[in-house]
């Protein structure tokens, strides 16, 4: 997305006057996210939020999870519709028009420690996450990724993958 700002010197599509009053300089561009809440430079700007304030209405959600529930970046329904040894597949519904791709992650201590599992272009609906180990048990979340912001909104789900020499029957 392209915001066209009104003089706009740095050629950023950021007005000038929105940057000198939150950072007091034109150094930042649109895909910035200066502290950090998810939500990129285009998005505080769009949504009115601080972009130097995580929670610029002091609600206790960050402005891009603030963002992505409002606008609907939120990955629903999210279900494991097939389990292997080493694999699981998961599918989800989601509605939203400025998702640019999703973000499969994986935890095995609960959730404190997440890492990437995979990930899918905008408008996918499920995804096959493999190279799990077996008798595992995984925590997995989908994360919307949008353009205006970085991480979006996730939801979690547990599962344990099968052994090996189980399978499941249709």
């Amino acid at each position: 997305m392209v915001i066209r700002a009104p003089y706009d010197h740095d050629g950023d599509d950021l007005p000038d006057w929105w940057e000198h009053a939150h950072h007091g300089t034109l150094a930042h561009d649109q895909a910035d996210d200066v502290d950090g809440d998810g939500l990129t430079e285009a998005g505080e700007y769009l949504y009115g939020s601080s972009p130097v304030d995580t929670d610029s209405d002091d609600d206790s959600i960050t402005d891009g999870q603030a963002f992505a529930t409002a606008q609907g970046l939120v990955a629903t329904g999210v279900t494991v519709t097939e389990r292997h040894a080493n694999a699981v597949k998961l599918t989800w519904l989601s509605a939203c028009p400025f998702e640019t791709s999703f973000r499969m992650e994986k935890s095995l201590d609960g959730g404190t420690t997440w890492v990437a599992a995979g990930s899918v272009p905008a408008n996918a609906t499920s995804c096959l996450v493999s190279g799990l180990p077996e008798k595992t048990a995984h925590l997995f979340r989908v994360a919307t990724v949008s353009c205006m912001a970085r991480a979006g909104a996730r939801r979690s789900l547990r599962v344990r993958s099968l052994p090996s020499r189980l399978r499941l029957r249709s």
